[in-house]
């Protein structure tokens, strides 16, 4: 008997989506002609792929899940954190933020892994 999606899916499954989507957004727009440097659209395309993985394995209920919401926000985080190299122009006042940025990625990232995987364990 195959058991009923918990909301909990739901939610993380629509977070992924809108990740994808907005990662993918920014590689169609560059393909399309935008001036992002070419590594921070290699890293929005890597970040694309891992959140499509992300929503197939909790969506598909997969026992390796939580290794690939970690795996997300080590690429996401490091997307973030990357930037002031990237962006040689980015004025010094925006790194703190920055920073804070790729700290609060981590977080989130390991608090889903932690809910999938107390989840999917149980």
């Amino acid at each position: 008997m195959v058991r009923p999606r918990e909301p909990w899916q739901f939610v993380l499954v629509a977070v992924f989506a809108l990740s994808a989507a907005a990662d993918l957004s920014i590689v169609v727009n560059w393909i399309g002609g935008d001036n992002e440097p070419p590594a921070i659209v290699l890293w929005h395309g890597v970040t694309f792929v891992a959140a499509l993985v992300c929503l197939v394995s909790i969506w598909g209920r997969q026992s390796w899940a939580p290794y690939a919401v970690a795996a997300w926000g080590i690429a996401s985080a490091t997307l973030v954190l990357s930037l002031p190299l990237l962006l040689p122009d980015l004025p010094s006042k925006a790194v703190p933020g920055i920073w804070a940025g790729g700290g609060i990625v981590g977080v989130l990232a390991a608090i889903c892994v932690w809910v999938i995987w107390r989840k999917t364990r149980s």
